[in-house]
């Protein structure tokens, strides 16, 4: 008998884990459309395919893997740490004080608003270069371990800052070296230790079909960035519940 409630006590727990989630993620939509980051993407795509109008056609398949890899990296490192520098400002972390929603729920919801806008953005600066991709599902995967990375990479990085500008600086010292691998992708830099970085294998998921890849490098793409993902889930949720004890970053009112 007490198994059962047990049971049921936990099945009860996770529905409502469920519900704050789906509301959280909901809210993040919505905020985001609100404060216009949707229409900042918009014309960051309508600039990427104007640039795609001039480049030549032979060069286009490595262009369009370029700017897909900037998209949920760059782009997503410097949204996140924006909503989240906003979000403080407006006092809307304060939530964490009179609601049950909590830190796992509030980064889980940001990787997953942001990454779903990173997918979309993603195939269609592939489909305005060349098309759908030939592996979608790689495609699609390397895309949102690449935006989930960086986004909550960008959470705990914006917890430390008081302003955007220092947010900037900040963020650029923690994330040139996931840059690197960019420069071996265009043959500028060839060095076997770039494999060891998650970004190299953004490149290698995003054109799976295209470079003939192996089942091994496959496989060290999603490991390392599985490895890296979680080590940024834990870094936001860390950063944010120091936030919230008034720690770092002068408190949540800091």
């Amino acid at each position: 008998m007490r198994q059962q409630m047990m049971k049921t006590s936990r099945s009860w727990g996770l529905l409502w884990s469920w519900r704050r989630w789906m509301n959280g993620f909901r809210q993040d939509i919505s905020f985001q459309w609100r404060h216009r980051f949707y229409h900042a993407y918009m014309f960051v795509c309508a600039a990427y395919y104007l640039l795609m109008l001039w480049i030549p056609e032979a060069y286009r398949e490595k262009t369009a893997v370029v700017l897909t890899f900037s998209d949920p990296s760059a782009l997503g490192l410097l949204f996140a740490g924006g909503i989240v520098l906003l979000e403080r400002q407006q006092r809307l972390l304060d939530c964490f004080f009179i609601t049950p929603y909590r830190v796992t729920e509030y980064v889980l919801s940001k990787g997953a608003s942001l990454g779903l806008l990173s997918l979309v953005v993603a195939f269609l600066i592939h489909g305005f270069a060349a098309g759908l991709p030939d592996a979608p599902i790689h495609f699609a995967l390397g895309v949102l371990l690449t935006s989930l990375f960086f986004t909550w990479l960008g959470i705990g990085l914006a917890l430390r800052c008081r302003s955007l500008n220092g947010y900037l600086l900040y963020s650029q010292a923690w994330t040139l070296v996931f840059v690197l691998p960019l420069l071996g992708y265009l043959g500028v830099l060839q060095q076997a230790w770039l494999a060891l970085i998650p970004t190299d294998g953004t490149f290698i998921l995003l054109e799976a079909d295209e470079a003939h890849v192996t089942w091994v490098e496959l496989a060290r793409s999603y490991g390392l960035w599985l490895a890296a993902d979680a080590g940024a889930l834990l870094f936001a949720s860390r950063m944010l519940k120091l936030t919230i004890q008034g720690k770092i970053g002068g408190g949540l009112n800091g």
